[in-house]
């Protein structure tokens, strides 16, 4: 995550001290920053309409690898899988201490959004918990 976040940090400086006559023009870089713009709000909208508070029984936690990247899952007693993520929306960035506070067999209040989409391989996200 960290590396990632240095590339699109030094991709964004080497944009900003590209010389004048080496600049892409204009229109490429409007539409470019309106594309990034559109696709920020598309996933806020997907976020904010799809977020959810319930109760949930805690059956599960478990680890998943998946291309290279760990995800912290919790399985509930319906048998429905979620990923405890970071998220910026929520300005949430403790994923990981929060999965390891949660406790199999108990009752959980979590704030969570998104779906379950299989064929994306996607899960609902939980960003918090009480």
């Amino acid at each position: 995550m960290s590396s990632t976040l240095l590339t699109l940090i030094h991709g964004i400086v080497r944009a900003l001290l590209v010389p004048p006559e080496k600049a892409l023009p204009l229109s490429l870089v409007s539409g470019r920053a309106l594309l990034i713009l559109g696709g920020t709000g598309v996933h806020g909208a997907y976020v904010f309409s799809t977020k959810k508070q319930e109760k949930i029984y805690v059956q599960d936690t478990y680890q998943r690898v998946h291309h290279g990247y760990t995800s912290f899952m919790v399985i509930d007693g319906e048998g429905r899988h979620f990923n405890v993520a970071n998220s910026a929306w929520f300005w949430k960035w403790d994923a990981l201490e929060d999965w390891h506070r949660i406790q199999r067999g108990y009752p959980l209040t979590i704030k969570r959004y998104g779906w379950r989409i299989a064929a994306l391989g996607w899960f609902p996200n939980i960003v918090g918990h009480a």
